[in-house]
C-alpha cells in the first residue's frame, strides 16, 4: 500500500525536506494527469507527472482513519465510564472530538483525499520548506488544500481554541493548521485575491469560481475561529477583573459580581 508508506514516513521521519514534502503533496493531490499537482519541472525540463494515490490506497487510508477515530472515541468513553476526572479526561475528550471530526467533516464525495492530507498537515510547517514548496502548487492544488485547511479551522472553532490540547497522532492541531493556512495564503495571495474579486464580479471560469469558493470558505472559517478566540479572551479578562476585586464597569448591564447569571460580554 503506497499510501501507507507515505503515512508511515510522515509520522516517523525526524525531518522532511522541501523536496520530500513536494513529492508527498503531489502524490496526494494528483490524479495522475499532472493537471492538479505542482507546476515544477522534472529531469531535463520536462513537466513532471507524479504518481497518484490509487482508489485502493485511498480506501485503505480511510479505513485506517476510521479505525483510529473509533479507538480515540472508545478510549474517551472508557475514561468517562470509570469516573475519571481532570486533565486526562479533558485531553481524551478533545482527542475523541478531533478524531471524529477527521472522518465526519471530510466526506468522501467532496474530499476523497482528506485522509492522506491529514498526515501531511499534522507535521509542523517549516517556513523554509513552505516558501519553497507551496508557491509551486498549481491553483487547483492550492484550492484543494485551502478548502481542506478551512474545514479544520471551522472544526477547531466549534470544538476548542485551547492550543494546549493536543490532537491524536497523525491529525493536525490548531496551531499547525493556522501555520499551514498562513503559509498557503502567503504563497498564493494573488490567485486567492483574484478568486475573491471574481466571486464579487459574478460569472467566471471554473478555476476562478473554485478559487473563490476556497477563499470564501477559509475567510468564513477564520472569522468563526476569531470569534471563538475573542470570546475566550474576553471571558479570561472578565474573570481576572473579578478575581482582582476591581470596580465594576459602569453602564455595562452588570449589577453584581456575585450573581453569575448577570455576567455579560464586557
Amino acid at each position: 500500500d503506497s499510501g501507507c508508506d507515505v503515512e508511515v514516513f510522515l509520522q516517523t521521519a525526524t525531518q522532511v525536506s522541501a523536496e520530500d514534502l513536494l513529492v508527498c503533496l503531489d502524490f496526494v493531490l494528483s490524479d495522475g494527469s499532472g493537471d492538479d499537482c505542482s507546476v515544477g519541472k522534472g529531469t531535463g525540463g520536462a513537466k513532471r507527472t507524479p504518481r497518484a494515490l490509487s482508489d485502493k490506497s485511498l480506501q485503505a487510508s480511510r479505513k485506517r482513519l476510521f479505525a483510529a477515530a473509533t479507538s480515540s472515541v472508545l478510549a474517551a468513553e472508557d475514561l468517562a465510564g470509570r469516573g475519571e476526572c481532570g486533565k486526562s479526561v479533558a485531553a481524551a475528550a478533545h482527542c475523541a472530538r478531533v478524531a471524529a471530526a477527521s472522518v465526519e467533516e471530510f466526506p468522501v464525495f467532496s474530499m476523497p483525499r482528506a485522509a492522506a492530507l491529514h498526515k501531511i498537515c499534522a507535521r509542523p510547517m517549516d517556513p523554509v520548506a513552505a516558501s519553497s514548496v507551496l508557491p509551486k502548487l498549481s491553483p487547483k492544488a492550492a484550492q484543494t488544500l485551502a478548502s481542506f485547511l478551512a474545514t479544520w479551522l471551522k472544526v477547531f472553532a466549534a470544538i476548542s481554541v485551547d492550543v494546549s490540547l493536543r490532537s491524536p497522532t497523525g491529525l493536525p492541531s490548531l496551531p499547525i493548521v493556522v501555520e499551514w493556512a498562513s503559509a498557503l495564503i502567503d504563497a498564493h495571495f494573488t490567485s486567492f485575491a483574484v478568486g475573491a474579486m471574481g466571486s464579487e464580479g459574478g460569472e467566471g471560469s471554473v478555476d476562478t469560481n473554485a478559487n473563490a469558493g476556497a477563499h470564501s470558505a477559509m475567510r468564513q472559517a477564520a472569522e468563526r475561529l476569531h470569534a471563538a478566540c475573542d470570546a475566550v479572551g474576553k471571558m479570561g479578562g472578565a474573570l481576572a477583573h473579578i478575581g482582582e476585586g476591581a470596580a465594576l464597569p459602569e453602564h455595562q448591564g452588570v449589577l453584581s459580581t456575585t450573581y453569575s447569571i448577570e455576567v455579560v460580554d464586557w
